[in-house]
């Protein structure tokens, strides 16, 4: 085979090659409707004006009933707007279209606490720690959510989990302090509120939690 053959054999593969990656790195193409919704939906968020907020992304979900970002953004619009039941629904969906992404667990959780359904706070935050066992948001919301449903062991242990993830959180800390002391160890609740005191004496959970302990 000549050499002028050769070459322009090797160029042919190296153009088709080259096409094909040029094609695969394409991606998805420019939406403008997409893009004019989400910059219309952020700037009125900015200014706490949910319903025109919210206005741009229904029609996209009409669109687009199975984009995630559409969903987890309109159930985040509907928990600062306050209606906490669509809010949900939103964010479900999200959770179905995106079973392995924690994001819509955690949003979820939002209107849930909102709403005061420690219950279902709890359930949806056990099945988020299936897929990330350490994410802070969703263990302390877990261990607050236990706090409040008045089940302090389990509180106790969630707050436990924190505070061996984050020593310095004073927050946790007093968390597992007030848990310790529901469950009536008031030796541990005092070696809690010690601690927090130390790094903050002026906190006041702490303080009325330590003054319980004695």
């Amino acid at each position: 085979m000549s050499r002028k053959i050769i070459f322009l054999v090797i160029g042919l593969f190296l153009n088709l090659g080259y096409g094909s990656t040029l094609k695969a790195e394409e991606g998805p193409a420019l939406n403008k409707d997409y893009q004019k919704s989400f910059q219309t939906s952020y700037a009125m968020g900015l200014n706490n004006k949910y319903d025109e907020a919210i206005a741009p992304l229904l029609k996209l979900y009409r669109k687009y009933p199975s984009d995630y970002i559409v969903n987890v953004r309109l159930g985040y619009l509907y928990y600062l707007k306050g209606d906490f039941k669509v809010s949900v629904d939103y964010y479900e969906k999200g959770v179905h279209i995106q079973p392995k992404a924690v994001e819509p667990y955690q949003g979820i959780l939002l209107p849930l606490m909102g709403r005061k359904d420690y219950k279902e706070s709890i359930k949806w935050g056990q099945r988020a720690l299936k897929i990330d066992p350490l994410n802070y948001t969703v263990l302390s919301t877990v261990a607050y959510a236990c706090y409040l449903n008045e089940d302090y062991k389990n509180a106790t242990l969630y707050y436990l989990r924190l505070t061996e993830l984050y020593p310095a959180d004073v927050t946790m800390r007093v968390g597992l302090g007030w848990s310790y002391l529901k469950t009536g160890d008031k030796i541990k609740a005092r070696k809690e509120f010690i601690q927090v005191l130390n790094l903050s004496p002026t906190n006041q959970l702490a303080f009325t939690g330590y003054d319980l302990s004695k």
